[in-house]
């Protein structure tokens, strides 16, 4: 990456996606649908991990770990609102709180992975943003559902896990990302990895 990168202030960057979002006039605006998830972006060792996905690039060491919120509009149209870039093996739920704490966003729908049912704390959030929580949560071999919050998120599923699919709209974000710029960035750098997934998500938008 160019030295002058380095000389780039990540806040700058977070101001900068602040400042698109304004232009995409998305302040208020209740989303069809919103999806959250995690991934993470390799760095460092470009050899050794360009060619790694999934579970493999979450052993890999030298690696971003960002969570992203993603809304879809009425007319399909899909932003990504909201973004946190922690270290390696950073816990996705943990970033999502810090987000909470940062920005307001309302959907129709708020739709995430089973890991986010398991979080009572995270679900309230969901449902002071959202009318309909569309998060998988189940009952184990032994144990079942009891947390008020948790049962209602359990029922809320399964009335509509017809549209549960989705949340494909955050996986599919990731997914142009990744295609678009790769899901390794060439520099031993944290700091200047972090900077270039910011840039990613402004491109992105």
């Amino acid at each position: 990456l160019h030295y002058r990168f380095k000389r780039i202030d990540e806040r700058a960057l977070q101001e900068a996606h602040k400042k698109v979002l304004e232009i995409l006039g998305t302040e208020g605006e209740i989303f069809e649908v919103i999806a959250v998830d995690g991934t993470g972006f390799g760095y460092d060792a470009w050899e050794r991990v360009k060619w790694k996905r999934g579970k493999e690039m979450r052993k890999v060491k030298s690696h971003v770990k960002t969570e992203i919120v993603v809304g879809k509009r009425e007319n399909g149209e899909d932003i990504i609102l909201d973004m946190k870039v922690g270290p390696a093996y950073s816990d996705e739920r943990v970033l999502l709180k810090e987000l909470f704490k940062e920005r307001e966003w309302r959907a129709k729908f708020i739709m995430a992975d089973a890991l986010y049912g398991m979080d009572v704390e995270i679900l309230k959030e969901f449902y002071r943003r959202a009318e309909k929580v569309v998060v998988p949560v189940r009952d184990t071999i032994h144990t079942k559902v009891k947390h008020p919050l948790r049962v209602q998120a359990k029922r809320d599923y399964e009335e509509n896990r017809d549209r549960y699919g989705e949340r494909s709209v955050v996986e599919g974000a990731i997914g142009r990302i990744k295609n678009a710029y790769g899901s390794c960035i060439p520099t031993n750098s944290e700091e200047k990895a972090r900077k270039v997934v910011w840039l990613m998500d402004i491109l992105y938008n």
